[in-house]
């Protein structure tokens, strides 16, 4: 039996999700009602497409590390808002996008955010919590190096990097205790009288 989490999402905003993990916008759930308190545009929406859009969803497989973001518009459920959407020449995203081999703690924690925040809604299975997962989760994102992968392991160049980065700051140190030493000597040192 596969243990699988999937979370559609849908906050209270009807926003979209920077899903960093596979380094993507992920659609929300758009609902008219809560659309009208944040877009004087809603009303336009609802008439073209009716009063809910589906949210994109989210899916892990815990035992496999093979993650997923669902496109529910494909479904037979959501046909006639899929023929006004291509009436209107929009693009779906393919059924189904896959990730193979994610780095399962660090999906497991952004998942969790997401549905703690309110951003997302818990579709299938439980969301286990952080001990019950090998490995520690990746958590910043601003900067990754081109060696390293998705699932934040480090490539032989970065540590290269990271190793000629300490030596620099070592000599730096070493030129600074220089130039303290040098004018701690010449404070010592008596003044030459002015001619």
């Amino acid at each position: 039996m596969t243990r699988l989490i999937e979370v559609e999402i849908a906050g209270p905003t009807c926003g979209n999700l920077l899903f960093k993990p596979c380094e993507r916008v992920v659609r929300g759930r758009y609902e008219v009602g809560l659309a009208t308190a944040t877009d004087p545009a809603a009303g336009m929406v609802t008439q073209k497409y009716g009063g809910t859009i589906p949210g994109q969803v989210l899916g892990l497989d815990l035992d496999t590390g093979r993650g997923y973001v669902r496109e529910p518009l494909w479904t037979e459920e959501w046909r006639e808002l899929r023929a006004r959407l291509d009436h209107h020449r929009f693009k779906l995203e393919p059924p189904e996008a896959e990730f193979k081999d994610v780095h399962v703690p660090t999906w497991v924690y952004w998942l969790a955010r997401a549905v703690e925040g309110g951003i997302a809604k818990l579709l299938k299975g439980s969301l286990p919590k952080s001990h019950q997962v090998d490995g520690k989760p990746r958590k910043v994102f601003y900067v990754r190096p081109a060696s390293q992968s998705v699932n934040g392991e480090v490539g032989q160049d970065v540590k290269d990097a990271l190793a000629r980065r300490d030596q620099q700051i070592q000599a730096q140190q070493e030129q600074i205790d220089r130039l303290i030493a040098l004018v701690s000597e010449q404070k010592a040192a008596p003044a030459k009288p002015k001619p």
